[in-house]
């Protein structure tokens, strides 16, 4: 906490500019949290609707699916950076206005280490395995399962290697 007293002026802009922040880090974690929700349910749904079509209209499918799922699961990484770093300036500002607020005493997650982005880290690569299983299993019947586990695996890992958000081990 910062020992520099503030004018009014000066504490009325800090508190503003922290409702903006508070704001803005809800509506990113309210649309974060909108998507790990309706993905693996529109996927479901989506694998419903697919026994009326051909293999390779599936197989057409399962590659889609796949592609727009990596690409959700890569805006997720930005919403969780993103939200890291209001995070920190959110402390920042609560250390300025003297308070303890939502930044400076944030839960640590169940068991310390399940939160929104540790969900978020299970639940896409569950749905890009699903697509890929179904982009293989019509043309490489025995292989389909490896390779959808070994999509899992590598999508679970990917944020430890790249460091992005505080996506845990």
């Amino acid at each position: 906490m910062s020992d520099e007293k503030l004018t009014d002026q000066q504490y009325e802009n800090l508190r503003a500019v922290y409702q903006q922040l508070c704001s803005s880090r809800q509506a990113i974690d309210d649309f974060r949290a909108k998507l790990l929700v309706f993905l693996p349910l529109v996927t479901g749904g989506i694998f419903l609707l697919l026994n009326t079509l051909n293999d390779e209209a599936k197989q057409f499918f399962g590659v889609f699916g796949f592609v727009i799922t990596v690409g959700l699961y890569f805006y997720e990484f930005l919403a969780s950076l993103k939200c890291d770093h209001l995070i920190e300036v959110g402390k920042q500002l609560e250390g300025r206005l003297a308070i303890n607020g939502q930044y400076t005493e944030r839960p640590v997650g169940i068991a310390g280490f399940v939160n929104e982005a540790y969900l978020a880290r299970v639940i896409y690569p569950a749905v890009l395995a699903a697509w890929t299983f179904l982009a293989f299993v019509f043309s490489e019947r025995q292989v389909a399962l490896i390779i959808a586990f070994v999509v899992l695996a590598i999508f679970f890992v990917v944020p430890r290697f790249l460091k992005l958000g505080q996506w845990p081990i």
